[in-house]
């Protein structure tokens, strides 16, 4: 069940470490020492199922603290999922092959993207996305940062999947009549740290059904696109530093959005 994270781990460089992070009340971000960051939502249990299997430390080989993104502690699969990001989700101009990539990694940081506006103008990033790619149909939403006031506006139908429902959301396991009787499926990194993301993909391309991901937590990898995914629209932090000194305090989505674009692989 670990194809998807194989192949986010194995396009990470082992030259890079941790240079700073932090698990937040939402939000674990994780700066890389290239400079980069990169965020994931933090999932918070009622209980401790598991222990911590590492100390995270800064100077870790970032592709280290990545590998944990299997975890099912899920706060530590949270901050391993912001390592991940802090590799590939950066600018194109950071974006380029070096020496001392692995082997067939060099995809990761040739393929074009299309640069979104960032700044205000961020906050439409998602509305640009659903009328391009979700106006018509029906599409299914897994674990969307955006809630249901916010979805009501935005052009096309949805049926919201969630682990932790609200107003007229499904519970995961809704997934197995919805899809089929949907146009397309769009995840939200979310799904990566609560596993769900494979069993999704599956379902929805077993069932030829386009499938997207969006979200300031979803990984920039192009890779992912063998596994029958159309389209990756992620974020990219332009101020970093001012990114990790808001989520000490308690960063909300529309507070870290400003400090970076969303870029697409498409």
């Amino acid at each position: 069940m670990w194809e998807l994270y194989d192949t986010l781990l194995e396009g990470i460089r082992e030259s890079e470490t941790v240079e700073d992070f932090l698990i937040g009340p939402r939000w674990a971000v994780v700066l890389s020492s290239s400079g980069s960051a990169g965020i994931a939502p933090v999932i918070v249990e009622q209980t401790d199922r598991f222990e911590f299997s590492f100390q995270p430390v800064r100077g870790m080989p970032l592709r280290e603290v990545a590998s944990y993104v299997k975890s099912w502690n899920l706060m530590e699969a949270s901050l391993a999922l912001a390592a991940v990001n802090a590799f590939y989700n950066r600018s194109q101009t950071e974006s380029e092959e070096t020496e001392d990539s692995l082997p067939g990694s060099a995809i990761h940081f040739t393929e074009p993207r299309r640069v979104l506006p960032g700044g205000r103008r961020v906050r439409h990033t998602f509305r640009t996305f659903c009328q391009e790619k979700t106006a018509e149909g029906t599409t299914v939403l897994a674990e969307p940062v955006y809630q249901q006031e916010e979805l009501a506006e935005l052009p096309g139908r949805r049926k919201v999947l969630r682990s932790i429902t609200q107003s007229r959301e499904y519970y995961y396991s809704a997934y197995r009549e919805l899809i089929p009787e949907a146009d397309r499926l769009v995840l939200s990194g979310k799904t990566f740290v609560e596993k769900t993301a494979e069993p999704l993909i599956g379902h929805a391309v077993s069932n030829r059904k386009e499938v997207f991901l969006f979200g300031p937590d979803i990984p920039m990898c192009p890779a992912l696109r063998q596994h029958g995914i159309q389209a990756v629209w992620g974020f990219v932090v332009d101020r970093p530093q001012e990114l990790m000194q808001i989520a000490r305090v308690n960063m909300a989505r529309d507070a870290f959005l400003r400090l970076g674009h969303f870029e697409a692989l498409e």
